[in-house]
């Protein structure tokens, strides 16, 4: 199930952020609940163009926001995971640059919200 399928009554939440998602059967969003979507630049293992489509197709566009962090691989947030790791999907791996810019933007977004 995805936001699309719930009401913002059921949804109950305030605010949804994304990292990396994967969209490829998305559906545009319904509900004007606020969304922050960051997206990985080089991401081969869930490219953002199916995102961006949906994004741009939700019902509220103005709710939702998306950010790329250019040249960062999927799972750029993720300390762990040395840059250029291959998994199954493509290359993924931490970027520190692009892990803190997504964290300031994560603040920005939640403390919009108070």
């Amino acid at each position: 199930m995805t936001l699309a399928d719930y009401s913002e009554e059921q949804l109950g939440l305030s605010r949804t952020i994304a990292f990396c998602p994967l969209c490829g059967a998305v559906r545009p969003v319904t509900v004007a609940t606020p969304v922050l979507v960051l997206f990985a630049g080089d991401d081969e293992v869930a490219p953002s163009r199916a995102c961006q489509v949906s994004i741009e197709k939700s019902a509220n566009p103005g709710s939702a926001k998306a950010v790329t962090y250019h040249r960062a691989l999927h799972a750029f947030d993720v300390r762990e995971i040395p840059e250029g790791t291959r998994g199954s999907g493509g290359a993924m791996g931490y970027n520190a640059q692009s892990a803190i810019a997504a964290w300031q933007e994560v603040q920005r977004f939640l403390n919009a919200a108070k």
